[in-house]
């Protein structure tokens, strides 16, 4: 009897403490939701995707935005406007500007995202993405 109690109480243990760990396993401790991949410039943007590269990042002083260029290869400027607007949407971005295939700005509790793409001249070209954010 005393060893079935013995076993039987350590597993106990194990059942209760895992039971009341917290469900919301996603949000880190800022509420940031860990399922979401983010850009590792701007913590608080999700990133577009893999094809999306970093070429330049410049941090704004004072109450300046910060500017990350990205190449992105693949996709015209409409559709990679009108993608990362639907991506920002899910999480809770809000649209305060569309200028497509141009730009879009979006607004999230305190932060501001400016998305420009300027115009290309040829076709083969890779897309450039500039990202004005605080």
């Amino acid at each position: 009897m005393k060893k079935i109690a013995l076993l039987l109480i350590p597993l106990f243990l194990v059942f209760t403490i895992s039971s009341c760990r917290s469900s919301d396993d996603q949000n880190n401790e800022d509420g940031i939701d860990n399922s979401i991949q983010y850009t590792e410039e701007f913590p608080y943007l999700p990133a577009y995707g893999e094809n999306m590269e970093l070429i330049e990042f410049r941090e704004g002083e004072g109450e300046d935005l910060d500017i990350a260029t990205y190449s992105v290869q693949n996709i015209t400027a409409d559709e990679f406007l009108t993608n990362y607007e639907e991506l920002l949407i899910e999480n809770n971005w809000e649209n305060t500007f569309d200028n497509k295939p141009v730009s879009i700005n979006m607004k999230k509790e305190e932060h501001i995202a400016i998305i420009i793409v300027p115009p290309i001249e040829e076709e083969e070209e890779d897309l450039t993405v500039l990202i004005y954010s605080k």
